[in-house]
């Protein structure tokens, strides 16, 4: 005898909502295991957060407590590659399981099936995405934080069930320990639930959740006190040895003045073309469509609540003057990403109320194809190994017993990864030294080891000062007494 709810669960695995989500994270796995950067590369930032997990340092403000337990745990379990291909594959995993969250939220909005796959996958496959998925970085983890948020809050508005409230709440607040941008989503949020339930701001009950939430968000920081305590510690790149440190690493320490900050006319002007072009870049030919979305229905709740999320994220966006700020435009390629979906299916609904041929939604697998081709060479990592084999190569001509005078940031923190990633530090004893410490040490007539310079600049500094400097290979010189 069959159980009807028995049936009903296994024909439902079956259904177009298990089936074109689960097609849209294969393929995702296999372009961004295809375009992986490798092993080291890309950037200094990319390098560090590649092996800040396996250390438990602390990198720059505003010290990411989240993404490195996460990291920890991840690189510790993962049986297969390098600790720097553990690292770039982690982004990608992030990215795949935000993928679900995406397709799940834009069918909240009754988005057509195969419209809602198109454009999640159309989206993932966006250059900047695309790029932050195959490298050691932050921003994929707070895409699938942004996505798991907004679908929980989304859910909560159309059942009224308190439990999705309290997992938005939850997630929400421990979002925190990976980016304070986060915080752009609160006036979304704020508005939503006073739309859905406004008695929920003097509930008790979830008043004191909300609370614990933010304590329990709050208290990842202390890892930043643990660490910077630890005598065992390798990597510190912002002491918080007390509350007062913590606050100013959490705040921004150096980047605060970054933001809101106050500028010329003329290069306000140049961030609106320099904001225009990346969102033309992102969405390409579809850029129209968030418009056609948000003005094709009537606007609920929902439509406001992801445009606040849009303004407000823009606004912080606009408003933070660093060179990088590419990167925090992310969740709002994803909430136009939403109405772009939405601008999709009424031109869709157009076509068949005028063609009588529904048939056509198939033509929308198109779209992400687009995105591929367009943007496959765009943001393969694959090949980017250059600086990879560079650094090893020096390693492999300096052996053992060495000091490096600091390189460059990016160099820096390629040497960072092998010296204390792979262990060179300790297994070979090879350091690095400031230019100031490495004069000090020369000076030193006991001093043992060799000392190096990957700068024919910094190798001549030395020259001048009397030293022999004897090139090993390429940019690679012993500095000698």
């Amino acid at each position: 005898m069959v159980i009807k709810e028995n049936l009903k669960k296994r024909t439902s695995f079956f259904s177009l909502d298990v089936f074109l989500p689960v097609t849209v994270c294969v393929i995702l796995l296999i372009v961004y295991l295809r375009t992986l950067l490798p092993g080291v590369g890309y950037m200094g930032d990319t390098a560090k957060f590649q092996f800040i997990g396996k250390v438990l340092g602390i990198p720059h403000a505003p010290g990411y407590p989240n993404y490195i337990i996460l990291n920890h745990f991840f690189v510790s379990v993962f049986p297969f590659g390098t600790l720097a291909f553990k690292a770039n594959f982690l982004s990608a995993l992030y990215t795949i399981i935000a993928s679900l969250f995406i397709y799940k939220s834009m069918r909240l909005f009754s988005v057509n099936h195969w419209i809602a796959a198109s454009i999640t996958l159309a989206f993932c496959l966006g250059k900047t995405v695309w790029i932050q998925s195959v490298i050691a970085e932050v921003y994929s983890l707070n895409l699938l934080y942004t996505a798991l948020v907004v679908y929980l809050f989304v859910k909560w508005h159309l059942s009224h069930q308190d439990r999705y409230f309290y997992l938005a709440c939850f997630f929400y607040a421990i979002s925190f320990g990976n980016h304070l941008i986060m915080i752009t989503l609160l006036p979304g949020i704020i508005y939503l639930v006073w739309v859905t339930d406004r008695k929920a701001f003097l509930d008790p009950k979830k008043i004191f959740s909300v609370l614990l939430f933010i304590l329990l968000g709050a208290g990842q920081y202390y890892y930043l006190i643990w660490r910077s305590l630890d005598p065992t510690s390798t990597y510190i790149e912002l002491q918080a040895n007390n509350l007062s440190e913590l606050l100013n690493v959490v705040t921004g320490a150096g980047s605060r003045d970054d933001v809101f900050r106050i500028l010329p006319f003329a290069q306000y002007l140049a961030k609106i073309k320099k904001f225009a072009f990346f969102f033309a870049r992102e969405l390409l030919f579809l850029i129209p469509l968030p418009i056609v979305g948000f003005f094709s229905k009537k606007r609920n709740s929902l439509y406001w609540f992801i445009a606040i999320l849009f303004l407000s994220s823009l606004f912080f966006s606009y408003n933070y003057s660093i060179d990088d700020i590419w990167v925090y435009l992310i969740p709002c390629y994803y909430f136009l990403s939403i109405f772009t979906a939405l601008g999709i299916g009424r031109l869709y609904d157009w076509w068949v109320e005028k063609q009588k041929c529904p048939q056509i939604v198939y033509a929308i697998v198109l779209i992400p194809i687009s995105f591929l081709l367009i943007n496959f060479n765009r943001a393969d990592m694959s090949r980017q190994n250059q600086s990879q084999l560079e650094v090893e190569a020096d390693l492999a001509a300096i052996q053992q017993n060495a000091i490096i005078i600091n390189p460059d940031y990016d160099n820096f923190e390629y040497f960072k990864y092998y010296l204390l990633g792979e262990d060179y530090e300790k297994n070979r004893n090879i350091h690095l030294m400031s230019e100031y410490e490495a004069q000090n040490y020369l000076a030193d007539p006991e001093n043992l080891y060799k000392v190096y310079t990957i700068s024919q600049e910094e190798a001549e500094k030395f020259t001048q000062l009397g030293y022999s400097a004897v090139q090993v290979r390429n940019e690679l010189y012993q500095i000698i007494k």
